[in-house]
C-alpha cells in the first residue's frame, strides 16, 4: 500500500503507467476500487491509497466498491451478512 501524500505526483504516475498500482482505495474508510471509478475522484489526497493488485488490499482489511467492482463487493457483503 502507498499512500499518496508521501509520494511525488511522478513517481505515482509512473508506477500506474507501469502497472505496479492497479486500485486506488479511502484509507479512512477502508475502501477500494478500480483507478477510473467515478466514486474515487472525490478522495482527499491525505486519505487516498493505491494498491497492486486486489489481493492486497483486501489483505489489508478493504471492502471493494460496490460502484466499480460490484460482483466482489457482492461476495464481500454475503460474507459479512453471513457471518463469515
Amino acid at each position: 500500500m502507498i499512500r499518496h501524500d508521501m509520494i511525488g505526483e511522478a513517481a505515482l504516475h509512473r508506477m500506474i503507467r507501469d502497472g505496479r498500482l492497479t486500485f486506488a482505495g479511502n484509507r479512512r474508510l477502508k475502501i477500494f476500487g478500480r483507478l477510473d471509478c467515478r466514486a474515487g475522484w472525490r478522495l482527499a489526497r491525505g486519505n487516498r491509497v493505491f494498491f497492486a493488485n486486489h489481493s492486497e488490499a483486501e489483505g489489508l482489511g478493504y471492502r471493494p466498491c460496490a460502484r466499480c467492482l460490484r460482483a466482489a463487493y457482492d461476495v464481500w457483503k454475503s460474507a459479512v451478512n453471513c457471518g463469515i
